[in-house]
């Protein structure tokens, strides 16, 4: 049996910590767009540190 890294999170866990609905994480695995994933069989898993990358992709710089 593979024993996964700590660091690798399904899609629930990653709708829980971005606030992205689950479906919508679907739909961006199928266009492969967004947020880089890992399938390993028919088990999907998104590191931890790609998913904190993402996010501070999408910071928005704001005037001071």
């Amino acid at each position: 049996m593979c024993t996964l890294p700590a660091d690798w999170l399904n899609e629930h866990d990653v709708a829980v910590k971005t606030g992205i609905n689950v479906e919508t994480l679907r739909v961006w695995r199928k266009t492969k767009k967004h947020i880089p994933f890992s399938k390993i069989g028919r088990l999907v898993r998104y590191d931890d540190k790609a998913i904190d990358a993402y996010m501070k992709s999408q910071e928005v710089a704001v005037a001071a």
